[in-house]
């Protein structure tokens, strides 16, 4: 075999190896032209999906303005009493505060039912609820001067305003300008908000 057969040989193998590798590079640029145009798919989905998540969050944040609003008025009252002990405390608190005459208290933990309408209106149904479960009911008979403790009762309304009065007797009292009350109110425990885990 004569060097130009040789050659032509080499120049044949050389040209094989560049058909080859262009053939290749060219498949490689569709195959990668097509994950791209795969990828700017997805990412116009992915925005089009946030637009839309946009669109609805600020759409619940429109229509749940106002009790977001009527909820911060009030949690720092629910969060005032959050456990049965606190609530005592608190109660007891309040009586000390204004120098009433306790004669007798009883605490216990109550849990708290919604009444909801049921098939018929005359028999409602009793269920548990999520957000308050449980309450503490405060039973005090207080014994004072009829002024301070009229006053004192107003003044639950501002110190306690989640407070439920559920019933109320008013008697005079053994002496003088004396008055003896006895009260049973309600003071709802609020269920603790579950923040979520910094590792979740």
């Amino acid at each position: 075999m004569s060097n130009k057969h040789i050659a032509c040989l080499v120049i044949l193998f050389f040209a094989v190896l560049i058909i080859q590798g262009v053939i290749m590079i060219r498949t490689r640029a569709t195959e990668m032209r097509g994950n791209a145009e795969i990828a700017r798919r997805s990412v116009m989905e992915a925005k089009a999906n946030i637009n839309n998540q946009r669109a609805a969050l600020d759409n619940l944040k429109l229509k749940s303005a106002a009790l977001l609003g009527y909820l911060d008025a009030w949690e720092p009252y629910l969060a005032a009493v959050s456990t049965p002990e606190s609530g005592e405390l608190y109660i007891n608190t309040l009586i000390k505060k204004n120098n009433l005459l306790l004669l007798s208290q009883r605490f216990d933990v109550m849990p708290n039912k919604l009444e909801l309408p049921t098939a018929s209106a005359s028999t409602p149904k009793s269920t548990k609820a999520v957000t308050i479960p449980q309450m503490v009911r405060a039973n005090l008979i207080i014994e004072d001067d009829f002024i301070k403790t009229i006053n004192w009762l107003g003044q639950i309304e501002t110190d306690l305003p989640t407070a439920r009065v559920s019933n109320l007797d008013l008697i005079r009292g053994q002496s003088g300008n004396d008055l003896k009350m006895n009260l049973i109110f309600d003071v709802p425990l609020a269920k603790p908000a579950i923040t979520p885990s910094p590792d979740k």
